[in-house]
């Protein structure tokens, strides 16, 4: 699994925006420096984790607060990978080579 999250995280790396994209992102990235205090939020635990990475010392805030969204979204291809890896074993039995995965 660690070999799917790093593979994951480095195709999002190798195709993250530098800077802010328009849309969506831009408002989150808005939220998470604080420039929309009145701003509905929609990603709750996305906002309290970007404060605090927003907050380190590394490169420019809108790049971190990418790196994190890359970060989430590798961790989320191995939840899918799991839970559909358990799905596919409870459903056809248990193969020997696709349970040790």
């Amino acid at each position: 699994m660690g070999l799917l999250v790093a593979a994951s995280l480095g195709a999002y790396v190798a195709t993250l925006c530098p800077g802010v994209y328009p849309g969506e992102s831009a408002v989150l990235t808005a939220q998470a420096l604080g420039y929309l205090p009145g701003a509905v939020v929609g990603s709750p635990v996305w906002l309290a984790l970007s404060r605090g990475v927003a907050a380190l010392p590394f490169s420019d805030a809108p790049h971190r607060l990418n790196l994190l969204s890359a970060l989430c979204a590798s961790l989320a291809v191995a939840g899918v990978f799991r839970v559909t890896k358990r799905l596919i074993v409870r459903l056809y039995g248990a193969n020997e080579a696709l349970s040790r995965l």
